[in-house]
């Protein structure tokens, strides 16, 4: 069976055993589920927290209306904006200010790819399967889980050269267990990776969080 990897450039495809499909598969689709249930309760709390019992919006003359088919939800404003849309591998929030002052944001939340805008300046692992990615505020803000069977080793090297490569002024190394810790400081913005490594499996956690405040 073939699954998509990332190269640095772009997708590629490689060879993988049983035992590992089987894995990368049984990981996809917990990570799916878990992202498809996390857009429910977006709607739902979108719902409880806008409209009262009779399902009326808050906010004078509105109705929040939520539709769900075999392609995902659509979660629709009082004046008909699209709050929320997607399904278990791709989905978008519209972040609205209670107050209405201030710009709306989008969340981008894919699975199995990088989310479109997703910030150049975060080092992805050549080589590897992206399993999950979040960009909000325009990329400044973005997360990724991705996983690789190449050595551990090799792994922690690429990011510690990458952080400073990609314009990041490297902080600490932090050894836990099984678990290294790096970080980068740029401005106001922050790079934390978290690598993990379980048996013949590492998985990468990247996130990269910039203060809006000036």
């Amino acid at each position: 069976m073939l699954h998509e990897t990332y190269a640095g450039t772009g997708p590629t495809r490689m060879a993988a055993g049983p035992e590992q499909t089987r894995g990368m598969l049984y990981r996809k689709k917990n990570v799916m589920k878990t992202t498809y249930s996390c857009l429910l309760m977006c709607a739902i709390f979108s719902i409880l927290t806008a409209c009262d019992n009779s399902g009326q919006s808050g906010r004078p003359g509105g109705r929040l209306q939520v539709q769900e088919s075999e392609d995902g939800i659509e979660v629709r404003g009082p004046d008909g904006t699209v709050l929320i849309k997607g399904n278990h591998e791709s989905a978008s929030i519209l972040l609205k200010p209670d107050d209405g002052e201030g710009e709306a944001d989008t969340v981008d939340i894919n699975t199995g790819k990088l989310a479109p805008k997703f910030p150049a300046d975060i080092p992805v692992l050549p080589e590897s399967t992206v399993v999950m990615s979040q960009v909000f505020q325009g990329g400044r803000n973005a997360i990724a889980t991705i996983t690789t069977q190449q050595p551990a080793e090799s792994v922690i090297l690429f990011y510690e050269e990458q952080i400073q490569l990609k314009g990041w002024e490297p902080g600490s190394r932090y050894d836990l267990d099984n678990i290294v810790m790096l970080n980068g400081k740029k401005g106001t913005a922050n790079l934390n990776v978290s690598i993990t490594t379980e048996a013949d499996l590492v998985t990468i956690n990247t996130a990269r969080t910039e203060s809006t405040e000036k």
